[in-house]
């Protein structure tokens, strides 16, 4: 299944200036460590998108490296978002996920599992801290790129840290990452105008 992967979707959106901040929302963003994930969670229009995107120009700005995925329901099919992760990760080093596409280009069938190791081991060895932002994480519904993401969450290095918004919460076990602060959710209460 080929189709043309958009450039639009490894961009956040376009702030615009009368975008009021949410500072109570950002300085929780701000306040999440590397090595765990924070997960944004409202509905529709809530604001979760531009939440995301004044963050992540905050990281920019200060010279993090942030890597941006804007996910659709043709994401759900593993060798699309698994394409779009690479794409990404290729304009920040190609090195970091050629390993994990050697590994899907030689299988006839695909095991997130290792796909999500190679990836953890690759962005060990790149040592900087990355930031991944993943936007609409619920268009993955319960799919094998969602198990993917669960998987690299789950081993996740303690130089990444990822950030999503998504309208449901994720479909995967998160208490012991709670337990151990590696999950942080964000949910749509505290999503008010501060």
């Amino acid at each position: 299944m080929e189709r043309a992967l958009s450039l639009l979707k490894l961009a956040p959106p376009h702030l615009r200036s009368n975008n009021v901040p949410r500072e109570g929302c950002l300085a929780q963003l701000r306040r999440a460590s590397f090595g765990a994930t924070v997960a944004v969670t409202a509905g529709a229009g809530a604001g979760k998108s531009t939440l995301l995107s004044q963050i992540y120009q905050e990281e920019i700005k200060a010279g993090v490296k942030c890597v941006w995925l804007s996910l659709d329901k043709a994401d759900q099919f593993f060798e699309n978002g698994f394409a779009l992760y690479k794409t990404a990760f290729d304009f920040l080093d190609p090195a970091i996920a050629q390993p994990a596409a050697n590994y899907t280009a030689s299988q006839d069938g695909t095991n997130v599992d290792v796909v999500s190791k190679l990836i953890s081991n690759s962005l060990i060895e790149y040592a900087e801290p990355v930031s991944l932002y993943i936007d609409d994480f619920h268009l993955l519904a319960q799919s094998e790129t969602a198990d993917f993401f669960a998987a690299l969450i789950d081993r996740q290095p303690t130089n990444l840290k990822i950030t999503l918004a998504t309208r449901v919460p994720v479909g995967f076990p998160v208490a012991s990452l709670k337990v151990a602060n590696r999950y942080i959710e964000l949910p749509w209460s505290k999503l008010n105008f501060s």
